[in-house]
C-alpha cells in the first residue's frame, strides 16, 4: 500500500515536472549539476532562451549527446574530419542568438565551403556561463580531452580574472594548485577544503554516471538535483562570502576600471593575475602533451570598442566611457611569452562597430556581432590551416 502510494506520488510528480518544462519552451532544466564543474548543460535538451524583461531576444537552442550547444557529433571521429573544440563563457554559449547562428556553428559553415577533396570541418561549441580559464582545465580533462581534437581554441573575456579567483576559493584544489572540483557555491571554508595532487582520492566517477543517468531519464529527480544543490546558494557562508569585493560581482570588470577597489588591493591584483596565468599555462601544457595545438583569442566588451554611445550594459559598468585596454594588452605579452597564438577581436569588432554587434541590456554579442566574429576568426584560421 504504502510502495503503491509513493510510486503514483513520484509518476504524478514526473508527470507534473514534465508539462511545467512544456510550458516554459524546455524539455528540461538548462544547467544541471554537474560533480565535477559545478554545473553543466543537460544533455539531449531543447529550450527556448529568451530576456523575459527586456524582450531582446528569443533564440531556439539545443544540447547534443554531451551536453555542448548544437547537434549531436560522432564520439569517434572519422579520418576525413578536422575537429575543432571551441570553450569559453557566455559568449561562446551563445544563448542569445538561435545555436545554429552562433559564431561557432558560422564558422564550421565557412570551414566546409573552403575543404576540398571530401574532406570535412567540425566545430564542436564547448561554451559555457562563468566558464573561465580554472574551469576550462577542469573541463577539458573531463570531456574534451576524450573527443580526440585537432584543434583546440579558447575564448577570453573581461572578467575571466575575477572568475579564476572566485571559483578557485570555492573549489576543491590540489597540492599542486591546480583544481580538481570545481564547486558552485562557498561550502566551506578554501583552507579546509585543498587536498592531494592525486585526483582519485576527490573524484567518484560512479556517482556523477549515476546522477547523469537518473537526471536523463527523470524530469523530478533532475529538478530535485537542481533545487538540492541551489540549497547551497543561500547558505550562510556563501552569503558572507559573496559580500567580500573579491567575491562580489559587482566588481567583477575591474580589469577595465580605473575607479575599482580592486585595483585598489595590490596583493588582491597580483594573486588573481598569477593565478589564472596557472591555468592558462597548465592547459596549454596539458593540451601540448597531446600533440593538440592550441589558440587563445579574446572577446571585447562593448565598452572596449571607441563609439559615439554604447548600449546600457556599457553604461552600467563604465559610465558611457571607454574601457580601459590594459587587459587585452596584459594577456597579448603573457601569450608571447607562452608562444601561443592569441588572438585579440578588437579591431574585428571596431572595423564593423557600423553594424549593431552587442545587445544594449544583456551586452552580449548580436546575430550580426556572431557574424562578424565568425568571419574574423575565419581571416585568422586561414592563415594557419592547411587544408587537411
Amino acid at each position: 500500500m504504502i510502495l503503491g502510494s509513493l510510486f503514483i506520488s513520484l509518476v504524478i510528480a514526473e508527470v507534473v515536472i514534465r508539462i511545467h518544462n512544456a510550458s516554459s519552451e524546455k524539455l528540461r532544466k538548462v544547467w544541471v549539476p554537474d560533480y565535477y564543474l559545478g554545473s553543466f548543460h543537460a544533455k539531449n535538451n531543447e529550450f527556448i532562451s529568451q530576456n523575459r524583461e527586456s524582450k531582446e531576444f528569443r533564440a531556439q537552442q539545443k544540447t547534443n549527446q554531451l551536453g555542448f550547444i548544437g547537434e549531436d557529433i560522432a564520439l569517434k571521429k572519422k579520418r576525413d574530419v578536422f575537429r575543432i573544440v571551441i570553450m569559453g563563457d557566455s559568449f561562446t554559449e551563445a544563448l542569445q542568438v538561435d545555436y545554429q547562428k552562433n559564431f561557432s556553428m558560422l564558422l564550421e559553415s565557412q570551414l566546409n565551403q573552403l575543404a576540398s577533396h571530401g574532406k570535412k570541418y567540425e566545430v564542436i561549441n564547448a561554451g559555457m556561463s562563468r566558464f573561465s580559464p580554472i574551469t576550462h582545465y577542469v573541463l577539458y580533462k573531463h570531456r574534451i580531452a576524450p573527443l580526440d581534437a585537432d584543434l583546440i581554441m579558447v575564448q577570453l573575456f573581461a572578467n575571466d580574472i575575477f572568475e579564476d579567483n572566485y571559483v578557485r576559493e570555492m573549489s576543491i584544489i590540489a597540492d599542486d594548485g591546480l583544481p580538481i572540483k570545481i564547486q558552485p557555491y562557498f561550502m566551506k571554508e578554501y583552507e579546509q577544503r585543498s587536498g592531494p595532487s592525486d585526483a582519485r582520492h576527490f573524484v567518484r566517477g560512479w556517482r556523477q554516471k549515476f546522477n547523469s543517468s537518473l537526471m536523463e531519464l527523470s524530469r523530478f529527480y533532475e529538478y530535485m538535483s537542481v533545487v538540492s544543490t541551489k540549497r547551497n546558494k543561500k547558505s550562510k557562508i556563501n552569503l558572507r562570502m559573496k559580500n567580500k569585493p573579491e567575491f562580489n560581482s559587482v566588481y567583477q570588470f575591474f580589469p577595465l576600471q580605473k575607479h575599482n577597489p580592486l585595483n585598489e588591493n595590490p596583493e588582491y591584483l597580483k594573486k588573481a593575475w598569477a593565478q589564472s596565468f596557472f591555468y592558462m599555462s597548465s592547459l596549454i601544457e596539458t593540451v601540448h602533451q597531446a600533440n593538440i595545438p592550441i589558440i587563445y583569442f579574446y572577446i571585447p566588451m562593448e565598452g572596449q570598442l571607441d563609439l559615439e554611445s554604447y548600449g546600457d550594459n556599457s553604461y552600467q559598468y563604465y559610465s558611457g566611457k571607454r574601457a580601459s585596454l590594459a587587459i587585452n594588452e596584459k594577456l597579448a605579452q603573457f601569450f608571447r611569452k607562452e608562444d601561443v597564438p592569441f588572438w585579440d577581436m578588437l579591431e574585428t569588432l571596431q572595423q564593423n562597430s557600423s553594424q549593431k554587434l552587442y545587445f544594449s541590456i544583456d551586452g552580449h554579442l548580436t546575430t550580426q556581432g556572431h557574424n562578424v566574429l565568425a568571419d574574423g576568426l575565419l581571416g585568422y584560421l586561414r592563415n594557419i590551416l592547411i587544408d587537411f
